[in-house]
């Protein structure tokens, strides 16, 4: 270097003494040994969870045939004959059901004819088919206004669909009688 240069101290700013070198030299290392410890650290961590995750798959392979066998015990133990009982059971359970909603209440029958009879009128005779939901009546009355009243109140009620009367006879005892056939609307039947 020249003369003039090394008066100057231009070289000074371009050499770097020992102990400046060093104290880079140990920040650089410094700087690289922490993020090795942190890397290494990082991959044993990784390598811990990879072993706990193989454990866990191991443990459950044995839950797997555990509970396999114990499938397989279960099916040997099964009762087919008792199971299908049980499934024709159902079904008639379902098909009694469906018969319980269906049912008719007779006592709406006699309750509708208790509600529908005027105080003058009286019944010698009383059949009903429920199956037809037909009802055949013979009545009395006393009077054939009577009789005729008591007609239209049967067919003013919305529980009865038709009537019909067949013959209006003029008893010995004074009475007035009539056979009537009565043809029931089912939906009230089942009303309980």
């Amino acid at each position: 270097m020249p003369e003039k240069y090394k008066k100057k101290g231009i070289s000074d700013g371009l050499k770097l003494s020992d102990s400046g070198l060093s104290e880079f030299f140990s920040r650089f290392t410094f700087k690289a040994s922490s993020w090795f410890n942190l890397s290494f650290i990082l991959l044993i961590i990784i390598i811990l969870f990879c072993f706990g995750l193989w454990g866990y798959k191991i443990n459950l392979d044995k839950n797997k045939e555990i509970l396999a066998q114990q499938i397989e015990k279960l099916e040997i133990q099964r009762d087919l004959d008792l199971e299908s009982n049980f499934i024709e059971l159902k079904e008639k359970i379902e098909n009694f059901k469906k018969i319980i909603d269906k049912r008719i209440y007779s006592l709406n029958l006699l309750k509708t004819f208790e509600e529908l009879t005027l105080p003058w009128i009286q019944y010698n005779d009383f059949s009903a088919d429920l199956t037809k939901l037909s009802v055949d009546l013979k009545i009395e009355s006393d009077n054939y206004n009577s009789l005729a009243k008591q007609v239209i109140v049967f067919e003013e009620d919305s529980r009865i669909e038709n009537i019909a009367f067949s013959e209006v006879i003029l008893e010995r005892s004074g009475l007035i009688s009539s056979d009537l056939s009565l043809k029931l609307n089912s939906s009230f039947l089942h009303i309980k």
